[in-house]
């Protein structure tokens, strides 16, 4: 299995979050977004144009994110358009020392998808 990290800083004052992401330090992605109050509300930013366009070896996404209602992590949600794909990263805390991703992708039309679930430990600063 490749070395992965991600890093997640959110400013409260802004909403606004950074991320990186390194996978077996070949690819390195830097992103920084805002973080809607509600799905919806990310809804109509997408409508509106507003998603964060991103790109890594070769694929184009278009990133939203938003708080969870039931449990206040996040959601990050790409879309591929080339591929007519989807994709929800759910982070949550689990606890002081590990977060929870569940990820589910699936392609637009609904004739496939796949959930996972990965843990990891939360770096102590």
């Amino acid at each position: 299995m490749a070395p992965f990290s991600k890093k997640l800083v959110f400013e409260s004052d802004t909403n606004d979050m950074e991320e990186h992401t390194s996978i077996a330090g070949l690819l390195n992605i830097n992103s920084r977004f805002h973080v809607y109050d509600t799905r919806e509300a990310a809804d109509e930013a997408r409508q509106a144009g507003k998603a964060v366009p991103e790109a890594a070896m070769g694929k184009e996404c278009h990133l939203l994110a938003w708080f969870a209602p039931d449990n206040g992590g996040v959601v990050l949600h790409r879309v591929f358009p080339a591929d007519a794909i989807e994709v929800f990263y759910h982070h949550r805390r689990e606890s002081a020392e590990q977060m929870v991703l569940y990820l589910h992708a699936r392609k637009l039309d609904g004739s496939s998808e796949v959930k996972s679930v990965e843990k990891f430990a939360v770096a102590q600063q």
